[in-house]
């Protein structure tokens, strides 16, 4: 499975970004944007032994690939879920209050 990503370059920088998991970073040139956007999933993943293949495409496309699905999934799955925010709202009336235990109605 592959994931893919674009680099584009930002003044004298190059941006890459992962859209799906939400990682983006730069480097001063594109083989360096390249290491650092492999680096920085490595890093999130945090798990001994995964590695990121970086594939560069055509124009501002590039995919990567990582033998270890399984962790990567698991990451995308913790990173969507925390981009997403709480998934369970209040049910309260905007003027209720909790006091004592006791929950309230405020006029």
């Amino acid at each position: 499975m592959r994931f893919a990503g674009r680099v584009f370059k930002v003044g004298r920088m190059w941006a890459i970004e992962v859209p799906i998991l939400g990682v983006a970073t730069q480097g001063r040139t594109k083989k360096e944007s390249f290491a650092m956007i492999a680096d920085a999933i490595e890093s999130l993943v945090n798990k001994p032994g995964f590695a990121i293949e970086v594939h560069p495409g055509k124009g501002d496309y590039f995919e990567i690939d990582f033998p270890d699905q399984a962790a990567l999934t698991a990451f995308l799955l913790r990173r969507k879920r925390t981009l997403a925010g709480p998934l369970v709202r209040s049910r309260l009336p905007p003027k209720a209050c909790f006091r004592e235990g006791v929950m309230r109605i405020r006029p």
